[in-house]
């Protein structure tokens, strides 16, 4: 059976102020419309490489732990995230709060 279609997701550091930085995950949904933030640190690190390190975390998570195959679509499996109090910034979803 062949795999479902690998998800368009991006990696990117953003640094705020000096000394602080955030990852952010960003996701393309069709291959005409831009990138959308689909996921956002809501702390700061202290560098660079410790966001980019949190953020592949979370890319890992999103491929199921799996990165010999990487993320992919399968709307039934997908971790659900909700939006927060803060735009653009989104927490998984517990299956109980479904």
């Amino acid at each position: 059976m062949p795999l479902p279609a690998l998800r368009s997701l991006a990696l990117t550091v953003q640094e705020y102020r000096s000394g602080e930085y955030r990852w952010v995950v960003l996701e393309r949904f069709a291959e005409d419309e831009p990138f959308e933030v689909l996921l956002a640190a809501e702390e700061s690190c202290a560098t660079y490489g410790d966001a980019l390190a949190n953020g592949t975390a979370v890319l890992s998570a999103l491929a199921d732990d799996n990165m010999a195959i990487g993320p992919r679509v399968n709307e039934e499996e997908q971790p659900v995230f909700v939006q927060t109090d803060r735009p653009g910034l989104y927490e998984l979803r517990d299956d109980e709060d479904k």
